[in-house]
């Protein structure tokens, strides 16, 4: 095995890039970028497997066999026991239905397409199908292998025949992919997050930063040295502090922790470098060194001890997962990890590995559950028919509407539409008064959840009604105008669908203005101000309807899941069940609450409340009323639960319409 001489900052460095994956899947809403150590974790693999290979073939030891055998100790031996253990407690403490899904992540993960797999399931690292997935942060991993399936041919080709060009040729590339990724941000956002072509130029930042550390030697032992490596730390602090999931990442915000990161490495390894005596104190390398450990394993603790804590009803104090983590991480790190790497041979165990992984996948894939949701009334849903969603960008993301109604929504009745509304010509009107709608309900699939019974009451106060609602996409326009992507709308399209409901504002001037929304946790209502305020010039009252409780059940169907965890229920047991809130309730309510102050701002805007038809006296969700389901998943209400708080949304409406 190739030796490059040891530098324990960069240990340090994984553990300054690990700590805030784990907090910010942990739920640490005061690190909303945590996520970027994973880019800090691509530039380090980036510049040590190109010193090795610089070095091995400077002295001609370099093989491809031996360059994927450590590719192979350093990955596989802990990835496939990671794999095997969440595959089994996965069959016994997730949702039946769910054993499918996992099955397809464990071999995704084997074959190296997690990140084409996880980009097709969830569409966003932030969906509920993402924070469900026990698997998800494997699609790192795979960008990274996918990487070195082509970069060290690359890299000995040019070498070989061009090895003046080198620097120039890798930096081309790394500008062209970094290029792909700005735009790829702004126009398919979650293809940019999650595939390797605007992925590529941060694993070849630290590609070319080994290639020039080959011909200008360490940095110079000087001041400046000294003052970039602490530069460095605090562009990557910056980027765990002022990225989150609303900026549009990675395209450019990208640059806080490659280029610190950067700075780091060339840089920390002066003498009496402050940045790198801080990357060297003796606990943070060694947190550096089972960051690999730690990375496999904080994701499944977090999800199975979510269904664990949803099979016993109570919720674990955070303090046993962090717990769990730690045991899980020492084990694989010292029983696993260290001992594979000085193992003579590792390819047989490897081999069966692999084989019980995939034996376990493809039995998870086929393995039978048993439900029966029969003991409840008919469960309908009708927002659908209240989408403005590109139909044609549904299609292009992969979503058939009518396949998920079979498979994941199994046991729902939807309610579709054969044409949706387009907001270029007004979006879902319904006409029941004068021809200028006098509501307009602003919203993601919660305005689309609510869209059914607003329409019934605007029929009863007749007055018509406009519905300008997409899917996953926040209804507060940000002004001024930017074009930035959202999940179903290009650059260019959100751009225009923001125009028209402005335009449609000032043309209609509505008395009444819905807005609803699965709020993020980060929402800050302040920075839309300047939306509300243009609401008011048209003349409308804004209502921003509250976000009901969430249930932790993932992204699944909730009659489904709930017949699943009570089996054999007669119809009289099935007439009432409750369900603990979601693990993230209480971030869930401070969003609430923060809109809710804006009321006190604003005298034309009004907070709507509706959680407390579904909380019980005990702080439970109730999910089940009168045998009726009240939710089709973790977040939606079903037309049954929409219909409980038919009466005070009426009133409201009624209200907001008399004032001038």
């Amino acid at each position: 095995m190739s030796i490059i001489k040891y530098r324990p900052e960069i240990d340090g460095l994984r553990a300054v890039a690990v700590i805030p994956v784990v907090l910010f899947h942990l739920g640490a809403t005061w690190i909303p970028g945590g996520f970027v150590g994973v880019d800090v974790f691509f530039v380090i693999s980036g510049f040590l497997i190109t010193s090795i290979i610089l070095k091995e073939q400077t002295a001609g030891t370099f093989t491809f066999s031996s360059f994927w055998m450590r590719r192979v100790r350093r990955i596989l031996p802990a990835m496939l026991t990671m794999l095997m253990v969440t595959s089994v407690a996965g069959y016994f403490l997730l949702f039946g239905p769910s054993w499918r899904g996992l099955g397809d992540q464990v071999i995704s993960a084997i074959a190296l397409y997690a990140n084409i797999e996880m980009w097709q399931l969830s569409g966003s690292y932030w969906g509920p199908a993402a924070e469900s997935a026990p698997l998800l942060h494997t699609w790192s991993l795979s960008v990274e292998e996918q990487f070195y399936l082509f970069y060290p041919l690359l890299l000995l080709l040019l070498l070989k025949f061009t090895p003046k060009r080198v620097f120039s040729i890798i930096l081309s590339g790394c500008l062209l992919s970094f290029t792909i990724g700005v735009y790829a941000t702004t126009n398919h956002p979650s293809a940019a997050f999650y595939l390797l072509p605007a992925r590529a130029w941060e694993l070849a930042a630290g590609c070319l930063l080994a290639i020039f550390e080959r011909s200008r030697g360490p940095a110079p032992q000087v001041n400046i040295s000294r003052t970039l490596a602490f530069a460095g730390l605090l562009l990557v602090g910056s980027g765990f502090t002022m990225i989150d999931g609303e900026v549009g990442f990675p395209g450019y915000w990208a640059l806080l922790p490659v280029v610190g990161t950067v700075l780091i490495i060339r840089f920390a390894s002066a003498e009496k470098c402050l940045a790198g005596r801080l990357l060297s104190w003796g606990p943070v390398v060694y947190i550096g060194k089972c960051s690999y450990s730690l990375y496999l394993w904080h994701w499944p603790v977090i999800v199975l001890g979510g269904a664990l804590q949803l099979r016993s009803g109570e919720k674990f104090n955070i303090g046993w997962l962090i717990a769990a983590m730690a045991i899980l991480t020492l084990i694989s790190y010292h029983v696993i990890e260290k001992p594979t790497r000085k193992a003579k041979s590792i390819l047989v165990p490897v081999v069966i590995g692999t084989a019980i992984s995939l034996g376990i996948a493809f039995f998870l894939r086929v393995a039978e559950f048993k439900y029966d949701h029969s003991v409840f009334k008919a469960t309908e849903y009708y927002g659908r028919l209240y989408s403005v969603t590109p139909a044609a960008n549904i299609k292009s993301r992969g979503v058939n509407l009518d396949r998920d109604s079979r498979s994941r929504f199994e046991g729902i009745k939807f309610h579709d539409a054969d044409n949706q509304g387009e907001y270029d010509t007004g979006g879902v009107i319904h006409r029941f008064g004068k021809e200028t709608p006098s509501v307009v309900v602003f919203g993601s699939s919660h305005g689309m959840m609510w869209g059914h019974i607003i329409t019934k009451i605007c029929k009863e106060l007749e007055v018509s009604v406009s519905m300008f609602n997409a899917y996953g996409t926040n209804p507060m326009i940000q002004l001024p105008l930017g074009k930035k992507a959202a999940p179903y709308f290009t650059a260019e399209q959100k751009f225009n669908f923001d125009s028209k409901r402005l335009e449609y504002l000032k043309k209609w001037r509505p008395k009444v203005v819905i807005i609803a929304h699965r709020w993020s946790f980060k929402y800050d209502p302040m920075k839309d101000v300047e939306f509300l305020k243009y609401i008011d010039s048209c003349g409308g009252q804004v209502l921003f309807i509250e976000q009901p409780p969430e249930l932790p059940i993932g992204d699944v169907s909730a009659p489904k899941y709930i017949a699943y965890q009570h089996p054999n229920m007669t119809k009289a047991e099935a007439s009432r069940i409750v369900m603990m809130k979601a693990h993230h309730q209480d971030q869930l309510d401070a969003v609430n609450l923060r809109i809710m102050e804006l009321s006190q701002f604003f005298d034309y805007c009004h907070f709507l409340p509706v959680g407390d038809f579904f909380t019980t006296a005990k702080n439970e969700v109730l999910v089940v009323d009168e045998g009726k389901v009240l939710y089709i998943d973790d977040d939606h209400l079903s037309q049954a639960g929409a219909d409980k708080a038919r009466l005070r949304i009426k009133n409201k409406i009624s209200q907001l319409l008399e004032l001038k």
